[in-house]
């Protein structure tokens, strides 16, 4: 992703080259249904004792997956297969106020450990109703957590849905990572920017790149306005002023990566050898540099291998918000951020980031450092070698100056979108490449993909992988990038960080 605040500093270096209220909102404990009335839910035992109901509490559960960057995101006890999401949304005229959303969402998961409660991510909202299996349950609120009780107590191994369905103004939720995450108004419409922790101000869910899951997304909106999300279009119904449109997504997908849009589009189709569908915001200047879409493609194939989806399109927005998100399959581009560096980087991130997963967000460089990489590949590839040099040589500049340029390996929460990871990160690969040639450099890149590709990873796999295929000196010096305090030198190329790091 390339984005603001912090993030600004990354858009410059691309131009220049307790007990909170358990219930329901007024702070009462939920008693949507009696538990001891609820039905036996479906076992795969042949057990002839009937379970016991349980008796709902709120407890106190452990908040959070407990990574390092974000610990109150995700949940433990449970892994989500599927999502199942339908939004009903009322927006204003040129949403002179809040999009009002009615909503449902149905997940199916595994318990992964015995469960007598289990929470959701979920910011903002009113929560209507909680069903566990079908039967009405009681469920309470603490901070981003939907605390929900089963009718029964949930085995490791048991499969379980739960719907909850809930309503209100997606872009008014707090406690999002900055003001760029979540639900964003359009002069049209509405988009998403769900990363890192947003997906919880539009569903319930287990909100963390550990747990993907398939998605069906159903939208009801305007019919005069074009409704784009993840996968494949399936179904368009329409009921007067109102259409409701099904996208479908089969493979994996992390809560982050969820792609939607609703507004004024224009449609253009690129010929490729995978779906190519550019939403281009109504008014625009036209498909500008995607043109080179199918290029970048094609030449990223020939590094990385296969791509991993089987639709690569755009979705550009009419704000100038200096956002791009690799949502997957058909990444997000605000209108002043969709030119080739950035598009090249969306469409890495198709390998780096979507295919292979984060463990942890603060081995984010993971996915933004080698995207960057392949972005400098790119030009290098498209307009020639002096112009990888030229980019190289500037940006290292610019990090030496840069008071931000902490170590990549282990940013701090507020470090994450900083042009350390970006460009340090990048340049780890820039040092390798240097020290070893293209041939081992791009064959320890597809041979991360072909380990790594569909699961998550972390730094210290990378770091094994780097010793492992390149030998002692490729792993010091791919180290020093990721955790040195200073920058260092890039001496093949005669860099120095001369003003300290």
């Amino acid at each position: 992703m390339l984005g603001s605040v912090t993030r600004s500093a990354v858009l410059l270096l691309v131009l220049a080259f307790g007990l909170a209220a358990c219930s329901g909102d007024d702070g009462s404990t939920n008693l949507s249904a009696d538990p001891t009335s609820a039905t036996t839910r479906a076992t795969t035992t042949t057990s002839t004792t009937p379970p016991v109901p349980l008796v709902f509490s709120c407890p106190e559960l452990p908040i959070g997956l407990g990574d390092s960057n974000l610990p109150a995101t995700g949940n433990t006890g449970y892994d989500v297969a599927a999502y199942d999401l339908a939004f009903d949304f009322d927006i204003p005229a040129l949403v002179s106020e809040p999009p009002f959303l009615e909503a449902s969402a149905t997940l199916s998961a595994t318990a992964t450990e015995p469960l007598t409660a289990f929470s959701l991510d979920l910011l903002g909202m009113d929560v209507e109703s909680v069903t566990v299996d079908g039967t009405p349950v009681e469920w309470c609120r603490r901070d981003r957590e939907l605390i929900v009780g089963p009718p029964f107590a949930l085995n490791t191994g048991d499969g379980f849905s739960v719907r909850v369905d809930y309503s209100g103004n997606p872009t008014d939720a707090e406690g999002l990572f900055d003001e760029f995450t979540g639900v964003q108004r359009a002069p049209t419409g509405l988009f998403v920017v769900l990363e890192p922790d947003g997906a919880a101000s539009l569903f319930p869910s287990n909100d963390h790149p550990r747990d993907p899951a398939s998605f069906r997304v159903a939208v009801t909106a305007p019919s005069d306005l074009e409704v784009i999300s993840v996968g494949r279009l399936v179904a368009e119904t329409s009921d007067g002023d109102r259409t409701t449109t099904v996208w479908e997504s089969t493979e994996p997908v992390a809560t982050y990566l969820l792609p939607l849009a609703i507004g004024d589009f224009e449609i253009v189709e690129l010929e490729s050898n995978v779906d190519m569908t550019v939403y281009l915001y109504e008014g625009s200047d036209g498909i500008g540099d995607f043109v080179q879409q199918p290029a970048i493609l094609e030449f990223f194939e020939s590094l990385f291998g296969p791509y991993p989806n089987d639709r690569l399109g755009g979705i550009v927005v009419d704000v100038e918000a200096s956002i791009a998100l690799e949502t997957q399959g058909i990444p997000t581009y605000s209108r002043d951020l969709s030119y080739e560096d950035v598009i090249a980087h969306e469409i890495a991130h198709q390998w780096f980031g979507n295919y292979i997963r984060l463990e942890d967000w603060s081995d984010i460089w993971l996915k933004e450092g080698l995207a960057s990489f392949a972005q400098l590949l790119w030009a290098e590839h498209n307009y020639g070698l002096e112009r990888y040099t030229r980019q190289i040589n500037g940006l290292y500049g610019f990090l030496v100056e840069d008071p931000e340029a902490h170590p990549p390996g282990v940013p701090e929460r507020d470090e994450m979108y900083t042009g350390s990871v970006y460009w340090r990160g990048a340049f780890t690969m820039v040092a390798l490449r240097d020290l070893v040639g293209d041939e081992p450099v791009m064959d320890l890149l597809r041979a991360w993909i072909d380990t790594y590709g569909g699961g998550t990873a972390t730094s210290a796999d990378f770091l094994a992988m780097v010793d492992d295929r390149l030998g002692a000196e490729a792993f010091e010096m791919a180290s020093a990038w990721l955790y040195d305090e200073t920058i260092p030198p890039l001496e093949a190329r005669g860099l120095e960080p001369v003003l300290g790091g």
